[in-house]
């Protein structure tokens, strides 16, 4: 199993990388939009966990560009600081399997939903 973690916070990026290598997951980050978009169309991963709140390129259009290559795009895994509807009703039209809020969810949550999908568990905007 591959993931992009698309993540500008470096200590967040390196928290979950350690915890989801320790699930023997290969990770790439991602500290930007425009990056992501690159590894995503270079090496497309199986799973990508999306930052919202980017620089120079928002997790949205970051996805936006990602969907509107050749290819399928990857489920994605929304994590951001706000909780807003509209951006809810984005994450569901752009592969989102999930949506996370920074603040309301454990390092072990993560890992968990990361792993329930790897199984194949529907997990759903929540």
């Amino acid at each position: 199993m591959s993931v992009l973690i698309a993540e500008d916070n470096d200590m967040l990026a390196l928290l979950w990388t350690k915890a989801l290598q320790a699930e023997d997951i290969d990770v790439r980050v991602a500290r930007d939009g425009e990056e992501a978009v690159r590894i995503a169309r270079e090496d497309p991963p199986e799973l990508i966990l999306m930052d919202i709140m980017m620089p120079r390129l928002d997790g949205l259009e970051a996805m936006r560009r990602i969907a509107s290559g050749p290819e399928k795009p990857p489920p994605v895994i929304f994590v951001t600081c706000l909780s807003r509807t509209a951006d809810r009703e984005e994450a569901v039209n752009l592969s989102a399997v999930d949506f996370l809020v920074k603040g309301r969810f454990t390092l072990h949550q993560l890992v968990d939903r990361v792993r329930r999908f790897v199984r194949g568990v529907d997990v759903c905007v929540a």
